[in-house]
């Protein structure tokens, strides 16, 4: 189990003692000399404080979360609740939050209130993200001051906050310190993670997420957006137009903004050289729509191939609070310089986006760690450096990390493509059977073994990676026959692309069964 301490000081600029309280379901409610205050646990890593100058909170909306274990004692100093990750203390001579967990200060945040303005410092703050970017040029928000309604943003030192009330609140990262006007309440929900995602998951209870579902991957009009969509309504009509628009994906992204959504009218008026790359990059964003009927839309045929994989982070967002668009800054927060990245960004865990953003054929991208794998000339990179490549017009470049499985959907059949060595898996989420068919890839000793859990009557197409002919391919049914060319791929046959260096097997799976390949060299 980790170990962390987390220390949040709650004051005025005179004490607010504890006069009385209440302790249920969770819940500490404290009256104040000044006014009020309540601690609502979300989970053993979040919980909600409200902070009023009256005789009691405000009303602040519910939140739908499991019952929290949380213990809570009383001493004649404080009141303590303790979780299975943290613990809490409130000082009864003066209002005031302490959580700990070991011995180690993470974080600390105190209050100060008058008429006109409330005023809450942070601190450590090393480095934060979120709350939409602010239409700043770069991912960090520190030295920075955001006017924000609502929002999210987190730190480097594994806490989050979210500001569900007040609407809006000025977020100074130089002296670190958010300010909120003309207000009597304050409400703001703390987080405690080690990283960005498990950060997400935690939002994502309080947020109280609901599903959006395949049909919104098609393109659609405005008014057909999901609400839970959030639309960007920019025009596209430069080159840095269009680096803005992936600097801001990364942004909202970074502040749990899950189904951004791009308009296809807002290319309407841009060059050809931008609305042809702008276009590629339409084909493989999530949500879509067009305010205008009749704008040119980008090529149907890559966006069908990515519906299943899309369809399976649609879910994702919704079990666990993650965007579909992952920032390096996510991804990889513990790599340097991942929140320098701007530019490109991973579309789920498997792919790297890296959109042309300027004139020309070819450009520069910086890649994480592992290994990648160019989807168009199935070039094998090496992460940890800087790569110039070409990239025609056509389809946005995009690269799959060593170890991933990646479906593809094609005419008739489904495509797993894997990308050894390290061993990968994918669980494709059915939508109309609510279950998932299990794809998983691993090197076994002298063998290569894939194997397919299908939830659908479906024919499938294994395509292996930078893999060699084999000796033999073999289920336990029989054994795989050798086909002399792509066309003559039939279910039960296996075929070696000796250009790209790429196996192919081909089966017909049944719904429940569970198939097993075994490939030998």
């Amino acid at each position: 189990m980790r170990s962390w301490l987390i220390s949040a000081f709650l004051g005025a600029p005179l004490p607010a003692a504890v006069l009385s309280h209440t302790w249920r379901e969770s819940k500490l409610d404290l009256t104040l000399d000044d006014g009020a205050a309540r601690i609502e646990w979300i989970s053993p890593n979040s919980f909600r404080v409200t902070r009023a100058w009256s005789s009691a909170p405000t009303s602040v909306s519910k939140i739908d979360h499991d019952p929290v274990l949380v213990a809570m004692e009383e001493s004649p100093r404080a009141f303590v609740m303790r979780t299975r990750y943290i613990t809490v203390e409130i000082p009864k001579a003066a209002f005031g939050v302490q959580v700990r967990s070991g011995d180690t200060s993470v974080a600390s945040a105190s209050i100060e209130h008058d008429r006109q303005l409330t005023s809450v410092t942070f601190s450590p703050i090393d480095h934060a993200y979120g709350l939409k970017g602010g239409s700043l040029p770069t991912l960090d928000l520190h030295g920075h001051t955001v006017e924000n309604a609502n929002g999210l943003f987190y730190t480097s030192n594994n806490y989050a906050i979210s500001l569900p009330s007040p609407q809006t609140a000025a977020f100074d990262f130089d002296r670190n310190e958010m300010r909120v006007r003309n207000s009597n309440s304050i409400e703001f929900v703390f987080y405690h993670a080690a990283s960005p995602k498990e950060l997400f998951e935690q939002h994502a209870i309080a947020a109280g997420l609901t599903e959006i579902r395949d049909q919104a991957l098609q393109i659609g009009a405005k008014d057909q957006l999901p609400k839970e969509a959030t639309p960007l309504l920019a025009p596209m009509d430069s080159w840095e137009a269009l680096q803005g628009l992936v600097r801001t994906l990364n942004q909202w992204s970074l502040s749990a903004v899950l189904y951004p959504a791009f308009d296809l009218q807002s290319l309407e008026n841009a060059p050809e050289s931008v609305r042809s790359r702008g276009l590629e990059l339409a084909a493989v964003l999530p949500l879509i729509f067009s305010s205008k009927p009749g704008v040119a839309a980008p090529d149907a045929r890559v966006r069908d191939s990515l519906r299943p994989y899309l369809r399976t982070y649609l879910r994702e967002a919704h079990d666990r609070g993650f965007p579909l668009i992952h920032p390096y800054a996510m991804q990889f927060p513990k790599d340097a310089g991942s929140d320098q990245q701007m530019d490109s960004f991973l579309l789920g865990d498997e792919l790297l986006v890296a959109p042309v953003l300027g004139p020309g054929n070819r450009r520069t991208l910086k890649l994480p760690r592992g290994l990648w794998t160019d989807l168009r000339t199935n070039t094998e990179y090496r992460g940890n450096q800087t790569i110039e490549f070409d990239a025609p017009l056509g389809r946005v470049p995009m690269f799959a990390r060593n170890g991933s499985v990646v479906p593809l959907s094609v005419t008739g059949k489904m495509e797993v493509h894997y990308f050894p060595s390290l061993g990968g898996e994918f669980f494709l989420w059915e939508q109309d059977e609510e279950d998932n068919s299990q794809f998983h890839a691993a090197p076994a000793g002298e063998f290569l073994r894939v194997e397919i859990e299908s939830k659908l009557n479906r024919t499938y197409e294994w395509v292996l990676h930078h893999t060699k002919a084999p000796k033999a391919v073999e289920e336990e049914s029989g054994i795989y026959q050798r086909a002399s060319s792509a066309r003559e791929l039939r279910p039960g046959m296996w075929w070696h692309d000796d250009e790209r260096d790429d196996l192919h097997i081909l089966l017909h799976a049944d719904v429940g069964t569970d198939r097993i390949i075994n490939v030998s060299f």
